[in-house]
């Protein structure tokens, strides 16, 4: 049958309404039905087979098709008419997990594909031909999969799809690619070797059985490929790993279904199977119940009891890491520093308490049902009404890795079982959950890993990262605590399972909250009249309200944005600053416990300063109905009314302190970035400066600040999406009543410039040394100031220059010579300006020389195209130009950008993409030399930043000035044993299922300890229990859940005969 739904009541069989096209009619087919406005046709390909179509969202106009490939390739094909790219992905269900001894060969594996095929040999040709063609490339290797993709223009599909295809048919790799991607690895795990995630996970990963794939060190580098015969390994690992069987692919573009197939067969059906490959089944999903009653954040919850002991900042509780058959339950607790500072004990008791209260609330049958019953809720609300389009780019990826883990049916859905048919809550699922829980109160059976400045335990020190770390059991005492807690926690009144939640959405009102155009007997003419309706616009004293109406997506959903703005809130240099962090963060805080469920349930808001603009930015959205203006009033509310806690704000200078105290342990190309602002934006204060002010202003300076700050304020205002006139007035009338209380009437405040150098001032060259001297990475980035952004026709050269030259850059430098892995040309705006940016990050070179090799590049290249490929890469811009939002979240913020940036004449640039877009065909090649010459090669550059790392062969020169400001201070002494560089206070609990991490044998009772920062002690604390089947699973019937929990308790006996 065809997918049927009753409307706003999700899928049922009456009356029988096609989710496919909202036409009444029933029609035979395969799972999801085919619809006859997607029907095929004719008949399959040769060697291709049909599969039907997955469910898919009410309010999703794209077309779906499932199909398989005689050698076992599995594909989803996506019509969406909407959009002028088309997109693929290859996802292959094998990974770093896969390496035997040969750490880091699939990923190095996934370098070496790109250099070449049989077909295509130069080792640019696939990524030049996307490049001229408006597109992007990328690849990425995680445990189990390794997924490549691409997108272009529409036109150049074809051509892409046959370059791309010939990676897993006659991939070349070549010997003579073979350092030169070696060193392209190594400068890959060279970035990650100060990421606090990187480096923590890897202490995890050490902790495991180290004959397990888990323990591998995936990324890769120098001494673990430089082996002999690596060419013969890649070939092998590829012949026995790239089999199609283990292959999935997404195919996204405009043109029908039918020829979507055609492109399928022809370019994929020549992959070869491999005789013995290891392949695996579909896995299995993992349900929030158990994540979402432990981790809320609301009344009752274990962050509201450890922030009014003062003992932490945030909180969140997921699945990580996650294996095909396997996952851990995470917890991350962010402490302050009097959690850190000898009471993380008293935490880890708190969670024990926690978990012993949610234990108690399960065992009441009505609280597992409830639970269940709203996240379903949510999760059919969110999906047939709130699931954004999304790029064609970003859907490929996305599909094709999900379709390694669920039925082709649930493919969009992501295998939830609430959206899977199986949404009802049953006994069994009672009995899983309640022993899950059950499990996380044995303390006896978990491994803690502790990172502070002062270990308590003898350090080792890990291979490939460098983490200081040691070991210890827990003691009896440690654990018979945790066990009290637990006890404990069972008679609490401050901790238990979320309250009903009372921004649930409702189904019929969203039904009835979307856009009269989609349920018109005509849609596409009512969706032309709504679409060439223009932004309407409203004054009413210091208010100026701008909205517009939904003509896109037929989405039931609003989005509202605010800017309050007054001259004051832009002074006061590095203290202003300062006092408006404070306020604005100080506002999330407190706002954070009573609009948790409302984030749950579909809708999102945000606070944020823009000091720098004089003014503070406001943001609700989510799904329609009086929810989201309820959403508008309490966040400004607590903007025009803060609570002024003492507590509250001394938690949040605490984090905002460490946040500023990490700009010198960020990467190289970090501090360039940051450093180019700060010579740049007029009246930019140096972070430094800023972090000493927060931690010197008191809540009264932040008090008075919000004070003045409002006092004849001004506020612009953008309403957008399922709106009508009634719902402007609601949020005006938000606006009106929280921020306009006085009579004073100020003015608009003039916006920033760029400190722009004159034609003759000396080139400023910046140079200087990082505090985190264990970098090994140099920098540099060269920024030219191309003109001002108002000025259209300037705005389409740039953009046509750098359309056209950083396919060339980054091969030049990147590719062949292997600078480092962080390689780009692009091109910014700043306070009205136009940016050329161009950077390299590099442990090859030092910064001086890197700047030398960027400097030849610009010399020796010239746009220099014949007519044909000129006018392919002007056409390809342009509709890279006209490329419609993918989302209304999206669309909107693109309305409100233009809001914020009016052109000369003071007008919002809504039509700007059109007229850019429009620009860009009428350029000719000798407009961008000229520009070229004139913009770039013969003006002086903005400014040249020059990052030095810890071997930079130049680091004692003086021929250049270093900018005075936070880094002119002697740099620290080098710290070689850094566990985490954030200087944030982490505590993080993981709790493990699966049989495939059963075969880690984790462990029980031990202590882990990380040496820390000198000055930013660290705390981390991780948590992992036995590791047992049943928590993952996909729609499983009363059977299976029953099977499931008999293979909890199965499992424990044996993890309990394994460490006897």
């Amino acid at each position: 049958m065809a997918s049927l739904l009753v409307p706003g009541a999700g899928w049922a069989n009456e009356p029988p309404c096609c989710r496919d096209c909202g036409e009444i009619h029933v029609t035979e087919g395969d799972f999801g039905g085919l619809c006859p406005t997607t029907a095929p046709k004719g008949p399959p390909p040769l060697g291709l087979e049909r599969l039907g179509q997955p469910h898919k969202a009410l309010c999703d106009d794209r077309s779906f098709r499932l199909a398989k490939l005689a050698n076992g390739i599995r594909g989803v094909l996506v019509r969406d008419t909407s959009t002028d790219k088309a997109a693929a992905a290859l996802c292959v269900g094998v990974g770093a997990y896969a390496d035997t001894d040969i750490a880091g060969l699939a990923h190095f594996l996934e370098h070496m594909l790109f250099q070449g095929t049989e077909t295509y040999r130069e080792d640019n040709a696939y990524k030049q031909f996307v490049a001229r063609h408006a597109g992007s490339t990328n690849a990425s290797t995680s445990g189990e999969q390794t997924c490549f993709q691409f997108d272009v223009v529409d036109e150049a599909f074809g051509g892409a799809l046959d370059r791309f295809a010939r990676f897993f048919r006659e991939p070349l790799l070549l010997e003579s690619c073979v350092d030169r991607e070696m060193h392209a690895v190594d400068a890959e795990h060279s970035k990650n070797l100060n990421d606090d995630g990187r480096r923590a996970y890897q202490v995890l990963r050490k902790s495991a059985n180290q004959n397990h794939p888990f323990s591998n060190f995936s990324t890769g580098c120098l001494e673990t490929l430089q082996v002999p015969r690596i060419r013969e390994r890649l070939l092998s690992f590829w012949r026995d790993r790239y089999d199609p069987e283990n292959m999935t692919v997404c195919l996204v573009s405009s043109r029908s279904l039918d020829d979507l197939e055609l492109l399928l067969a022809e370019h994929f059906s020549g992959i070869r199977r491999a005789p013995d490959a290891l392949r695996r089944g579909a896995s299995t999903i993992v349900r929030g119940d158990g994540r979402h009653a432990l981790g809320h954040e609301g009344p009752r919850s274990l962050l509201a009891k450890l922030k009014s002991r003062g003992l932490a900042h945030a909180l969140s509780f997921g699945v990580g890491p996650s294996l095909k058959e396997a996952a851990c339950l995470s917890m991350r607790v962010e402490l302050t520093e009097a959690g850190e500072t000898k009471r993380y004990g008293e935490v880890l008791e708190t969670c024990f308490e926690a978990v012993g209260a949610l234990r108690r609330d399960l065992d009441k049958a009505q609280t597992g049902a409830r639970l269940w019953s709203e996240l379903a809720a949510i999760d059919r609300a969110t999906f047939d009404f709130a699931s954004s389009r999304r790029s064609a780019y970003s859907i490929v990826s996305s599909l094709a890795r999900t379709l390694h883990d669920v039925d082709g049916a649930h493919v969009l859905c992501g295998g939830r079982p609430g959206l899977c048919g199986d949404a009802d809550w049953s006994p069994q699922r009672s009995a899983l959950l309640s022993t899950l829980v059950a499990s996380l109160a044995d303390p006896s059976k978990i491994i803690v890993h502790v990172a502070t400045k002062a270990p308590s335990v003898a350090l080792e020190t890990e291979r490939w990262y460098g983490v200081q770390h040691g070991s210890r059991p827990l003691t009896r005492a440690e654990i018979e605590s945790y066990g009290e807690a637990v006890r404990r926690g069972v008679t609490a009144t401050d901790l238990g399972a979320p309250a009903g939640n009372a921004y649930l959405p409702d189904a019929e009102r969203l039904r009835l909250a979307r856009p009269a155009w989609r349920d018109s007997e005509d849609k596409d003419a009512a969706r032309r009249a709504a679409s060439s309706a223009p932004p309407r616009r409203r004054t009413q004293g210091r208010l100026v309200s701008w909205w517009k109406k939904d003509a896109t997506f037929g989405q039931p959903k609003a989005y509202a944005h605010c800017r309050v703005a007054s001259e004051a809130l832009g002074r006061g240099g590095a203290r202003g600053r300062a006092c408006a962090l404070l306020w604005v963060n100080l506002a999330l805080e407190n706002l954070e416990k009573p609009l948790y469920d409302a984030t749950c349930a579909g809708l999102s808001y945000d606070v944020s300063d823009a000091f720098f603009e004089s003014g503070v930015d406001l943001y609700v959205g989510g799904l329609a109905g009086g929810a989201v203006w309820r959403l508008l009033d309490a966040v400004c509310e607590e903007i025009a009314a803060p609570t002024w806690d003492a507590a509250a704000f001394e938690r949040v200078r605490d984090r905002l302190v460490r946040a500023l105290r990490n700009v010198d342990k960020a990467r190289a190309d970090s501090h360039s970035s940051r450093w180019r602002r700060e010579l740049c934006d007029e009246g930019r204060p140096p972070v430094g400066d800023v972090r000493d002010a927060v931690g010197a202003v008191t809540l009264d300076d932040v008090r008075s600040h919000a004070s003045r700050a409002l006092e004849g304020c001004r506020a612009l205002l953008h309403v957008h999406g399922a709106v009508d006139e009634s719902d402007v007035a609601a949020a005006e009338a938000v606006v009106e009543a929280r921020f306009f209380v006085d009579d004073v009437r100020g003015s608009w405040p003039a916006r920033r410039r760029i400190a722009a150098p004159a034609v003759n001032e000396p080139l400023r060259v910046a140079r200087f040394s990082p505090n985190a001297k264990n970098d090994k990475d140099s920098a540099v980035l060269k920024c030219y100031d191309l003109g001002p952004k108002k000025d259209v026709r300037t705005h389409a050269t740039a953009s046509l220059l750098v359309h056209v030259a950083k396919e060339p850059f980054f091969t030049q430098l990147r590719t062949r010579e292997q600078l480092g892995y962080l390689v780009s040309m692009s091109y910014s705006s700043a306070r009205g300006r136009l940016l050329l940016l161009l950077r390299v990050q590099s442990q090859r070179v030092c910064s001086d020389d890197a700047a030398a090799r960027v400097e030849a590049f610009l010399d020796a290249w010239r746009p220099d195209f014949d007519g044909v490929e000129f006018a392919a890469a002007k056409a390809a811009l342009a509709k890279k130009w006209r490329e419609p939002a993918t989302s209304m979240a999206s669309e909107a913020a693109q309305a409100w950008g233009c809001l914020l940036a009016p052109d000369s004449d003071g007008a919002p640039s809504f039509d700007r993409p059109e007229r850019v877009a429009a620009a860009v065909e009428a350029l000719g090649l000798a407009d961008v030399r000229r520009f070229y010459e004139e913009r770039v090669h013969e003006k002086p550059r903005l400014v040249d930043v020059r990052v030095r790392g810890r071997d930079d062969d130049h680091a004692g020169d003086d021929d250049a000035p270093v900018v005075p400001g936070y880094f002119d201070a002697p740099a620290r002494a080098a710290q070689a044993s850094l566990t985490h560089q954030n200087g944030f206070y982490n505590f993080y609990l993981f709790h493990g299922f699966g049989s495939d991490l059963g075969a880690m044998k984790l462990g029980r009772g031990f202590y882990s300890g990380f040496h820390g920062l000198p000055k930013d002690p660290i705390r981390a604390l991780y948590w992992l229990q036995k590791v047992v089947d049943g928590c993952k699973f996909k729609c499983l019937s009363g059977e299976s859940m029953a099977d499931a929990a008999e293979m909890l308790q199965m499992l424990d006996e044996q993890a309990n005969e394994l460490e006897e």
